[in-house]
């Protein structure tokens, strides 16, 4: 939700930033892999309890996955592999951000973090379930369906679990909540379009 409402707000004055940076000259796909980096190495730190550092590792992260998509659209470098990896480094880095705050305490954090990875996966197939089957009109590699949760509120969610850890079943049944309605509702609304459409074509058919 965030994404959606933020990001078409801050693209204009980044993307003049980008433009006379030194980003101008840099691979999207070397961006990718740096926050993919980042974000291991803030799962890292978050299993030695530096919660500090890893929350920052991971912001850092997570601006570099907002830097590589826009290097790739402005300056024409946009790539199946560039999707593709970024896609998966995405995936990748929220597992193991997942899995290390689940090893800090097995025992009690056990059913929260396997709610959280239901709720990640729940929410990412619909996500690409109605991406693939929607016709695409946005500037990503894809159709981009908004939602509830998208990738902004996850680097919130996953900073607060860090930085305070007694708040971490919560913030957890909180966030694994949001990404299954998320899913449903992107689900639900995706099928009632689809059968305005079929409706509509269906009406067209008989004129």
């Amino acid at each position: 939700m965030l994404d959606s409402l933020l990001r078409p707000k801050i693209q204009k004055h980044l993307d003049g930033i980008i433009k006379r940076s030194f980003l101008s000259t840099t691979h999207p796909n070397t961006i990718s892999v740096l926050g993919c980096i980042l974000g291991i190495i803030s799962a890292v730190l978050i299993y030695f309890q530096l919660k500090y550092l890893a929350a920052l590792f991971l912001l850092v992260s997570g601006v570099a996955d907002i830097l590589d998509g826009t290097v790739a659209r402005l300056f024409q470098k946009k790539t199946a592999t560039g999707c593709t990896i970024d896609i998966v480094f995405d995936r990748l880095i929220e597992c193991s951000v997942i899995f290390a705050l689940f090893l800090i305490s097995p025992e009690q954090r056990s059913l929260v973090s396997m709610l959280l990875l239901v709720g990640v996966v729940m929410c990412l197939t619909s996500f690409f379930v109605v991406g693939m089957l929607s016709y695409n009109t946005s500037e990503k590699s894809f159709h981009y369906s908004p939602g509830i949760c998208e990738r902004g509120e996850a680097f919130i969610f996953f900073i607060n679990m860090i930085i305070f850890p007694k708040a971490f079943q919560l913030l957890g049944y909180i966030f694994s909540s949001l990404m299954l309605i998320t899913a449903l509702v992107r689900t639900t609304e995706f099928i009632r379009q689809d059968k305005l459409s079929n409706l509509s074509t269906f009406h067209e058919s008989d004129e």
